[in-house]
């Protein structure tokens, strides 16, 4: 039995997935084994993949009719046979050690449940790759911090185990699944970050999407809603309220920037409504007095209505 089960969805990227399974076969821990679920390709991508099954006996392949990401590694999941599962998406590429000192960190201690590290953004420029976005700069320790961190699937190991306790990844979300997921893992085990990079991806394209960023924040607030407290955190239920109205606050800020004045106001006001001193929460790392912080927040939503009526309706 394999002590590491990855788990790696595709779909149509043949020319991304080659790099992936590379890089899952250049680890330095050798005791796992893949499972590649394509999720309705139509490209090569089977081909290529197959040359992997016959060359390495610890690659799987599983084809499934197009049901998104989320349901390609719920599949996986009744496959996994190793102590442990982590995850790689076509587009990753991990660091040969990743692994090694993931597994290494695990072992040493049992109460660890969900171990991450950092993940870096490469972008492709005409002098070569240059790196970007690192994530999560904030390394979260508790359950109470996690929702602070954006933590990339490709950079978590965590124990089987707790897939028969939590159930699987919820269908509901087509995109940030993943954060669901670690929100419910970390409820019910000790979480360790490790300060490393592990793994790294390369964008093709604008770094920066504006309507991507607001849906994602707009779906963590509907994970955020739905999210179902253990009775050891049921005192969380104020800070989870603070998470969601500066998920508003930051889509008010986006809005505000496209000059989108009008939505900008009612996301300002969606945050102010949610908890009434987002302003703190928001504003901490500026040098500003607790005051100063609490009155732009409030002042931000009638200042947009005023843009939005110089401006005109936008």
């Amino acid at each position: 039995m394999p002590v590491v089960s990855v788990i790696l969805p595709t779909h149509n990227r043949a020319s991304y997935i080659g790099e992936a399974i590379e890089s899952v076969l250049a680890q330095t821990f050798q005791d796992w084994e893949l499972i590649i679920v394509d999720d309705g390709s139509t490209d090569h991508t089977k081909k290529l993949v197959d040359s992997y099954v016959q060359r390495d006996p610890r690659v799987h392949y599983i084809w499934q009719k197009n049901a998104y990401c989320v349901a390609a590694r719920n599949n996986a999941f009744g496959r996994v046979r190793g102590k442990y599962v982590a995850f790689i998406d076509d587009d990753d590429r991990w660091l040969a050690k990743k692994l090694e000192i993931q597994v290494k960190a695990m072992e040493q201690d049992p109460e660890i449940g969900f171990c991450y590290m950092q993940f870096q953004i490469y972008k492709k420029t005409r002098e070569g790759l240059q790196k970007t976005k690192l994530f999560p700069q904030f390394l979260a320790r508790t359950f109470e911090e996690l929702p602070d961190a954006f933590i990339a699937p490709c950079s978590v190991l965590f124990r089987k185990s707790h897939t028969d306790r939590l159930g699987k990844f919820d269908t509901r979300y087509k995109t940030c699944e993943d954060f669901d997921f670690w929100l419910r893992i970390a409820q019910i085990c000790k979480i360790h970050p490790i300060a490393e990079v592990g793994a790294f991806t390369v964008m093709d394209g604008r770094l920066h999407d504006a309507s991507n960023e607001i849906k994602v924040w707009q779906i963590g607030i509907e994970i955020l809603r739905n999210l179902k407290l253990t009775p050891q955190y049921r005192h969380c239920k104020h800070l989870i309220r603070t998470h969601i109205a500066k998920r508003y606050y930051w889509i008010a800020r986006e809005y505000l920037d496209q000059k989108v004045y009008w939505r900008a106001a009612a996301h300002f006001s969606k945050a102010l409504l949610t908890d009434p001193l987002i302003g703190l929460a928001v504003r901490a790392s500026e040098k500003q007095d607790v005051i100063s912080q609490i009155v732009k927040s409030y002042a931000a939503a009638p200042l947009c209505l005023l843009k939005g009526l110089i401006h005109g309706w936008r």
